[in-house]
C-alpha cells in the first residue's frame, strides 16, 4: 500500500489549525485577565494581537506599554507617579488625597518589592492546550 501526500494541502491543513490554536489563545489570554482583574482602563485587554508570520508560524504578543512587566514582573524599580496615580483613580476608583496617598504606598511597595507576574500569555498556552487536548 502506497499513500501519497500533497504537501500544499498538508500546509494548509496545519495552518489552518494554527489559526485556530492562536485565536484560542488570545480568546484565554482575554478570560484570565478578566479573571484576574488585571482591567483598569480596558487597554492591556484591548492590545492582544496575533499575526501570521509565514506559512505555520504565527506571532501572539500585548502591545500595552507595560504588558512585559505584567507577564514577568520586575524587579525593584522607580515607577512614574502621575501613571500610578491615574491608575488608582480608575482601578481603585479613589479621588483626592485619597488617591494620592494610595499611589505613594503603590510607588513605594514597587520601590522596595517590585512587582509579581501574573503569566497572562504563558497560563493562556496551557489553558489552550489543555482545552483542545494539544
Amino acid at each position: 500500500m502506497r499513500i501519497e501526500i500533497d504537501e500544499r494541502e498538508l500546509m494548509k491543513a496545519l495552518d489552518k489549525k494554527l489559526r485556530h490554536i492562536t485565536s484560542s489563545i488570545i480568546m484565554d489570554a482575554k478570560d484570565i485577565t478578566r479573571e484576574r482583574d488585571i482591567i483598569a482602563t480596558g487597554l492591556y485587554l484591548k492590545s492582544f494581537h496575533s499575526l501570521k508570520e509565514k506559512d505555520c508560524n504565527y506571532l501572539i504578543w500585548n502591545e500595552a506599554p507595560y504588558s512585559k512587566i505584567v507577564e514577568f514582573g520586575s524587579e525593584p524599580h522607580s515607577s512614574p507617579f502621575n501613571e500610578i496615580l491615574k491608575w488608582v483613580m480608575v482601578k481603585k476608583k479613589e479621588e483626592g488625597e485619597e488617591a494620592v496617598r494610595s499611589a505613594w504606598a503603590i510607588v513605594k511597595h514597587i520601590e522596595k518589592y517590585g512587582l509579581e507576574p501574573r503569566f497572562v500569555l504563558s497560563d493562556a498556552i496551557q489553558r489552550t492546550k489543555r482545552r483542545l487536548k494539544l
